[in-house]
């Protein structure tokens, strides 16, 4: 089995954004490198470990709020994503969204539904939070439907096209994945996803 693939699948599966109050945790560095940053935490009450990744990216916070809202960004760029849809948006402040994931052996293909909530702040800063919903599309029998998540973006404009993120996640991906799978891939999955990110932007900048 393939773990980068396996990791990048895990990371996906954290890709949907709920409140911030779950996220006041004692965070640990695990990894440092190529200027990004990512921090496990042990919930109380949670058997997976919740991840938290900061980086410095050669954009705006607009390109990088599109790259995020970007259906065709995320099966090109999100490793598993083989389906995204934008369902539906509420002006530019609310987006919902339906993803399906074909994951590698022997994990089960996974689906989401989930809203993308924008607020614009002060400086060109902007917070991203959502969560995901269950009723809005009938389930789909060949998929495990993603019912659990909580987790936020905040993005800053610190210097003339360069943006600070910060990506905190907590999911529990449904199904009979164990607890201990998932927390082995939480370093590598955020390290590659940001790492797609900067490839993507010092490309188009």
């Amino acid at each position: 089995m393939n773990t980068t693939t396996i990791s990048l699948a895990v990371f996906i599966l954290l890709n949907a954004l709920t409140s911030s109050a779950q996220f006041n945790l004692t965070w640990t560095k695990k990894l440092d490198k190529n200027n990004i940053q990512i921090y496990t935490a042990k919930p109380a009450k949670a058997a997976v470990n919740a991840v938290k990744a900061h980086t410095l990216l050669n954009t705006t916070p607009d390109k990088l709020l599109a790259f995020l809202l970007s259906p065709a960004m995320h099966t090109k760029n999100l490793p598993n994503c083989k389906y995204s849809i934008l369902l539906k948006n509420n002006g530019d402040t609310a987006y919902y969204f339906h993803q399906q994931y074909d994951l590698p052996w022997p994990v089960t293909d996974r689906e989401v539904v989930y809203l993308f909530k924008v607020k614009r702040l002060p400086n060109k800063n902007i917070a991203i939070t959502s969560g995901i919903i269950t009723d809005m599309i009938p389930l789909n029998k060949n998929y495990i439907r993603i019912t659990e998540f909580a987790a936020q973006w905040q993005i800053n404009l610190v210097a003339p096209n360069k943006t600070e993120a910060f990506y905190m996640a907590l999911a529990n991906p449904a199904g009979s994945i164990p607890a201990w799978f998932l927390n082995i891939f939480l370093v590598d999955g955020p390290y590659q996803s940001f790492k797609s990110m900067h490839d993507y932007f010092n490309e188009t900048k």
